[in-house]
C-alpha cells in the first residue's frame, strides 16, 4: 500500500465515472426488450433471531432464494441483487445480540473544482485508486480505521485553470 511513486503500480486501462441515470434507464430499457418481470414490493420484515444482519422476508438453500414480501407475494430466485444503496431492505442495521453486530463499508464522493497547478500529488491525466497514504493526518489518526481514496481528474477549464475532479473516501469495515 505504502509504495515510492517510482514503484507504484500503472494500469493501462481506461476509466470512467457511469452516470447512474442513464445506466439505469439503459437496464431498464434492455431488461423490458428481453422480458424481465421488474416487482415492486417490500420484503417483509425485521431482523431475524437467525442471521444478524438480513431480515427475515428472505431464506436462502442451496437452490437459490426465496423473498417474501409484506403484500403476502412470494418469489424464488436463483440469484438476489440488492441495488438499494444505504438504505438497503434487506439488511439491518442492528445487530440482534446473537453474534456480532452488521459491518459496512462507506464511501463519499465530491466534485470539486482544484486549480490546475496545485493538483499534486495527483496526476492531471491519470485516475488514481486506493491511495491509502495517510502522511497528511496527525500521528495520532494514523492508526484509526482505514480508508482510502480515488481520485479521478476531469473536464479542465482553459479559461480559468479549474479543473474538475471527482474524489471519492471510502471507509473500510474494521
Amino acid at each position: 500500500f505504502f509504495e515510492t511513486d517510482e514503484r507504484r503500480t500503472t494500469l493501462d486501462s481506461p476509466y470512467c465515472r457511469v452516470h447512474r441515470g442513464r445506466l439505469q434507464e439503459t437496464l431498464r430499457t434492455r431488461s423490458d426488450a428481453v422480458g424481465v418481470r421488474r416487482i415492486q414490493a417490500k420484503v417483509r420484515g425485521d431482523a431475524a433471531s437467525w442471521c444478524a444482519n438480513i431480515v427475515d422476508g428472505i431464506r436462502h438453500d442451496a437452490a437459490g432464494s426465496t423473498l417474501e414480501f409484506d403484500d403476502g407475494r412470494t418469489l424464488r430466485a436463483t440469484s438476489v441483487v440488492d441495488c438499494t444503496g444505504f438504505e438497503s431492505s434487506l439488511t439491518s442495521r442492528q445487530g440482534t445480540g446473537t453474534g456480532p453486530p452488521p459491518t459496512f463499508q462507506v464511501a463519499y464522493g465530491i466534485y470539486g473544482l482544484v486549480e490546475e497547478a496545485s493538483l499534486a500529488p495527483y496526476d492531471a491525466d491519470a485516475m488514481l485508486l486506493f491511495d491509502y497514504r495517510d502522511d497528511h493526518l496527525p500521528v495520532k489518526e494514523r492508526d484509526a480505521s482505514p480508508s482510502f481514496m480515488y481520485a479521478m481528474p476531469l473536464d479542465l477549464d482553459e479559461a480559468t485553470g479549474l479543473r474538475t475532479v471527482f474524489f471519492e473516501e471510502t471507509s473500510l469495515v474494521a
